[in-house]
């Protein structure tokens, strides 16, 4: 395969901005959502012994819905974000095979 050269150059755009920010967001709101799981245990609640550990449950189970629901979207993005980044890379082009299918083939140089 032969590399083309770069004269339909595409600049970098949203998915190198996007990329640099998600190890960030992806640290904060991982850090959020401990922060809220701890405050769930910290959190006072009314009701007996049962009722107490069923909300917390509940609530626990509702946080990790939505951690895991978050970390679906982050890797659906950075796949997105490298697809952009494979589909502007530079061109290539295999060997030219020339199809003779016309009526008159047209003569081909040997190499």
């Amino acid at each position: 395969m032969q590399k083309h050269p770069p004269d339909a150059y595409t600049p970098p755009g949203l998915e190198w901005w996007i990329l640099r920010r998600l190890p960030k967001v992806l640290a904060g709101v991982t850090l959020a959502f401990g922060l809220a799981w701890w405050l769930i245990h910290l959190w006072p609640r009314n009701g007996s012994e049962i009722e107490v550990a069923s909300q917390t449950l509940l609530t626990e189970y509702a946080l990790l819905g939505g951690f895991i629901f978050f970390i679906t979207m982050v890797v659906t993005v950075s796949i997105g974000c490298v697809f952009v980044l494979i589909m502007k890379g530079p061109r290539y082009s295999a060997d030219s095979y020339i199809i003779n299918d016309k009526e008159k083939p047209v003569p081909t140089k040997s190499r």
